[in-house]
């Protein structure tokens, strides 16, 4: 019989950008695939593509010998054991478009570009056995149980959803059929959807609220973003409230706690809720979790996702790396009580720069798995990589 020690332990990442790639190409590789994402696009949108280039040469690429390449590769999903993967998909230029700064912060055609990206990962995918999209929980199992990765995919931003009240409805079903299992609702700016807490990196909040702030006349969600939540509830699409701010957050939990009344009349149904790619809020940044929110995402039977970027993840806190895990998973263990509302969300690929320096490559994510099987034991390790992941997002997927 194998030992535990010798058991290889499976990784789940709640927040992987995987399409990252796919949609910007590789600046250090002049194929024809490689170029593709400029292929067809207008000098406007050739222009958008070549700056996110130089966004990602900047903020994403760790080679190991120093060279420029991507964190995220199947190659590298496969050999760090990630046999869950929720696959990002984020249109960076419809987040900081030409549209937005004129006042329009919703773009018409951000849903196409959506679906473009959802199929350009569909297709990849089915390039390769060793992975593969799955949609319903069976899919889920037999993947699990023939050791290939199994690829959800998630987004990041509802401004995607487009601004059409009329449509939200028909929009999230779409998405639902496509394999959506995941939203998060905020990103970086405020888009017309939710109030955002400040993350970008290397600036304080206190400037950037200056420069981006938040609408006073919104409760944390705006009618758009109302509509959204309640249509992911209906088609049981996982809320994500990474990114929100205190107002965002604490309207959506009173909105999920008033749709299971109404569902069911009796009290809560298993919908749980996540933060994919955050953790406990150690000194003041409004990004991360205090411990109220945390105990809400337990009640739910939730996960908070750590994210593996260093900015965030060691603010206020002495320890670096690994230890800076531990130090989350300490205090949020505390917290709940028990290691059933903890995971990882690396956000690798998600323009997060540097990440905890034994976490440079999505292959790093089994070394962090082997050391908290070494600080945990197996049981609560394969909690905190897998199990807990694996839950949420069976929970949203048919049978």
């Amino acid at each position: 019989m194998i030992g535990e020690a010798e058991r290889p332990l499976p990784i789940a990442d709640l927040h992987c950008h995987y399409p990252m790639h796919l949609l910007i190409g590789d600046p250090g590789d002049r194929s024809v695939a490689a170029q593709m994402p400029l292929k067809g696009r207008s000098l406007l949108g050739k222009f958008q593509t070549l700056i996110l280039r130089i966004a990602a040469a900047l903020a994403n690429f760790r080679g190991r010998r120093g060279e420029l390449a991507w964190r995220v590769s199947l190659d590298g999903i496969v050999s760090g054991r990630v046999q869950l993967v929720c696959s990002v998909a984020y249109c960076p230029d419809e987040e900081f478009g030409i549209h937005a700064w004129g006042g329009d912060p919703i773009s018409d055609g951000a849903f196409d570009r959506l679906t473009e990206q959802l199929d350009l990962v569909d297709a990849a995918l089915a390039l390769d056995p060793r992975v593969g999209l799955v949609r319903t929980r069976a899919e889920l199992a037999v993947a699990t149980s023939a050791g290939r990765s199994s690829f959800v995919h998630t987004i990041e931003g509802g401004f995607h959803i487009g601004d059409e009240a009329a449509l939200i409805d028909q929009r999230v079903g779409l998405l639902k059929q496509r394999g959506v299992a995941c939203i998060t609702i905020a990103h970086l700016f405020w888009r017309g959807i939710a109030t955002d807490a400040p993350a970008l990196p290397n600036l304080p909040e206190w400037l950037v609220n200056l420069l981006w702030p938040q609408p006073k006349r919104i409760d944390g969600l705006s009618p758009l973003g109302v509509a959204l939540i309640e249509a992911m509830y209906r088609h049981r699409i996982l809320v994500d409230l990474s990114h929100m701010n205190a107002a965002a957050i604490a309207r959506t939990l009173a909105l999920l706690d008033g749709l299971d009344q109404g569902a069911s009349g009796e009290g809560p149904t298993p919908f749980p809720v996540t933060a994919t790619h955050c953790g406990y809020r150690f000194g003041d940044r409004s990004y991360m979790l205090p411990r109220p929110t945390i105990e809400a995402i337990a009640r739910r039977g939730g996960v908070v996702g750590l994210i593996m970027g260093e900015d965030l993840l060691c603010d206020s806190i002495p320890e670096r790396g690994f230890d800076a895990i531990a130090r989350h998973v300490d205090v949020i263990h505390a917290i709940t009580g028990g290691f059933d509302n903890i995971g990882i969300g690396s956000d690798l690929d998600g323009f997060v720069d540097p990440t905890i320096e034994p976490v440079q490559r999505v292959e790093d994510l089994a070394r962090l798995g082997d050391w908290l099987v070494h600080r945990y034991g197996y049981e609560a390790a394969e909690a905190i990589c897998f199990n807990n992941a694996r839950r949420v997002i069976e929970a949203m997927l048919d049978p």
